[in-house]
């Protein structure tokens, strides 16, 4: 099974217009995630969650959804594949970020119930907020379905809170205090 945290490495797959749309997502996406503002919010927002599994997959959505809107603002529209491979990414250098903050790593399990969740938070808000028609979802859906990491995600769209409650939390020995952001920027 393919490791859903990861983006496929075969850059001959893409035309280099969504290679370029990918790496301006993922890196104005990361700019995000290193911003001081941002990295200081992470921990102390996932501590005092009682749901852990669901405050990261907020806080992934609340980072896309940004880069949308900005997005919008400069009249772009980020296509839902880049939205999806480049949110894979950006959750797996949270992943990263937050451990490096001293956050117990979780498991794989709980890492694709993160990842689920946040797929069906974000597909939930941009259908309702016009970002992404209700066709576009169901043919996003159709493709999704042909896999089968996106069958597990589209179990969790039709039921998120399942998916959270069979996962178990990480463990919060973290140092709210701990988590900076780079030197240098990115």
């Amino acid at each position: 099974m393919p490791d859903p945290l990861t983006m496929p490495q075969d850059k001959n797959k893409v035309s280099s217009e969504t290679q370029s749309l990918m790496d301006i997502f993922i890196t104005n996406g990361m700019e995000i995630i290193y911003d001081e503002k941002t990295a200081d919010s992470m921990l102390p927002r996932i501590s005092a969650s009682e749901e852990p599994v669901k405050a990261i997959a907020e806080i992934l959505v609340d980072i896309v959804l940004r880069l949308v809107k900005e997005a919008q603002t400069a009249g772009m529209k980020i296509p839902p594949e880049i939205v999806l491979h480049g949110s894979n990414f950006l959750l797996a250098e949270i992943f990263k970020v937050l451990e490096a903050a001293g956050m117990e790593p979780m498991t794989d399990e709980q890492k694709t119930g993160v990842w689920q969740m946040a797929t069906s938070i974000y597909l939930d808000q941009a259908v309702q907020s016009g970002q992404m028609t209700e066709q576009e979802l169901m043919i996003l859906s159709q493709q999704v379905k042909q896999t089968e990491e996106g069958q597990k995600v589209m179990q969790t769209v039709e039921n998120p809170e399942e998916a959270v409650n069979n996962l178990e939390p990480p463990q919060q020995s973290v140092d709210p205090n701990a988590l900076a952001a780079p030197q240098g920027g990115i």
